[in-house]
């Protein structure tokens, strides 16, 4: 069986250079602009997971960073539990994550912000981020779901406004609720989205809460709960 990085250096993509292969080991330069003269040195690791991170870490993109998703182990994180690589199809989706992070990444440099949408939560918080982006869509309310998501007021911060009457509730605190079928499935998938976002809220706390105790502001984005420790 070919090696997750010989498959790898098979679907190279023309963005990347290698520039040298070992057995465990596939260093190269990403030329993704505004990175595509002199390029970005890279090392990919046979590791189980497979592995991506700066040759030299902090030589272009911040060490470590939460928000630029370059975990504490300096590497990058690319997809959530993503199987190994077995066939060339596999190795091409791959390098295609991959592209788009750098091109994440150039935004993020330039703004300070990581794009919107462009990622999921880290660890734990990550799982249940896309479990409720299932349950979302499937009830149609996925917009809803993002507005919660990004710290706007909503019924999913404040669960208990879905069954009560909005006669019930003071006029500032009422919120606009999501139009789903009354359905037995549909409440009980409700329900079930309350729950996970309320899980994903604690996951990514205890991550911040991790992050702050193990690394230092990198003072390059914006919003970074780093900064705020």
């Amino acid at each position: 069986m070919k090696s997750q990085l010989h498959l790898l250096a098979q679907a190279c993509p023309a963005w990347f250079e290698i520039l040298d292969q070992v057995p465990d080991r596939l260093d190269g330069l990403a030329r993704v602009e505004p990175w595509d003269i002199d390029g970005v040195p890279l090392t990919l690791r046979n590791d189980e997971p497979l592995t991506v991170g700066e040759t030299i870490p902090g030589a272009v993109f911040p060490a470590r960073c939460p928000e630029r998703h370059i975990q504490a182990d300096q590497t990058f994180c690319v997809g959530l539990n993503r199987p190994r690589v077995t066939s060339l199809r596999h190795a091409e989706s791959w390098w295609y994550n991959l592209h788009q992070f750098m091109e994440c990444q150039a935004i993020a440099a330039a703004t300070g912000l990581w794009p919107p949408r462009n990622a999921l939560d880290h660890g734990e918080a990550g799982a249940y981020q896309q479990r409720a982006l299932k349950i979302a869509r499937k009830l149609r309310i996925e917009e809803a779901y993002w507005e919660a998501y990004f710290g706007h007021p909503s019924w999913l911060s404040t669960p208990s406004q879905l069954w009560s009457h909005p006669k019930d509730q003071p006029p500032a605190t009422r919120l606009r609720k999501p139009k789903v079928k009354k359905t037995l499935q549909a409440q009980g998938l409700l329900l079930e989205l309350v729950f996970v976002e309320r899980r994903r809220r604690h996951a990514m706390a205890a991550y911040r809460k991790n992050a702050i105790y193990y690394g230092k502001c990198c003072g390059q984005m914006r919003d970074c709960a780093l900064a705020k420790a």
